[in-house]
């Protein structure tokens, strides 16, 4: 395999007798994403993070597109606390566009503050801003300074 790899020769060429042309088609419906393993976003008191550790994950494309992210600009990571379960349960992975910052009022962003990060609704109300928790039994926050780092697409949660 050192061989191959040293010439650039494929693999399924040499043992499998495949054209490079007949897996591009296979090769394509997949999109690498990166996964910030140990990037955080609270869904209560704020998370910060000290180190970039991204790997990547495979994903289908028809699956990103089934939820109507931008590839280009999605990432994933985990969320941390209870405050907005049922929804979004704690060491959740998370899908986050990037590109989506225009806030809508169903929708969840990441969030970073002086405080760190957080996943949480944003709720304009009396003109200033409050991040509002899923959980009923958490109140609103009220924040000063803030930055969307993009919206929440999809929620992945183990059973």
């Amino acid at each position: 395999m050192q061989f191959l790899a040293k010439r650039n020769i494929l693999i399924n060429w040499f043992f499998f007798n495949q054209i490079p042309e007949s897996l591009i088609e296979n090769t394509s419906k997949y999109i690498l994403l990166k996964y910030q393993k140990n990037i955080t976003a609270s869904a209560g008191g704020g998370a910060v993070n000290y180190t970039l550790d991204s790997s990547l994950l495979i994903i289908d494309q028809e699956f990103l597109n089934y939820i109507n992210a931008n590839y280009k600009y999605t990432e994933v990571l985990t969320i941390q606390g209870d405050i907005m379960e049922p929804d979004i349960k704690e060491n959740s992975m998370v899908f986050v566009d990037k590109s989506k910052k225009t806030l809508t009022k169903a929708g969840v962003y990441i969030l970073s503050t002086i405080d760190g990060l957080y996943a949480k609704r944003l709720v304009y109300k009396n003109k200033q801003y409050y991040f509002r928790s899923i959980n009923e039994e958490y109140v609103d926050i009220n924040v000063l300074e803030f930055e969307v780092i993009g919206q929440v697409k999809v929620v992945l949660s183990k059973v």
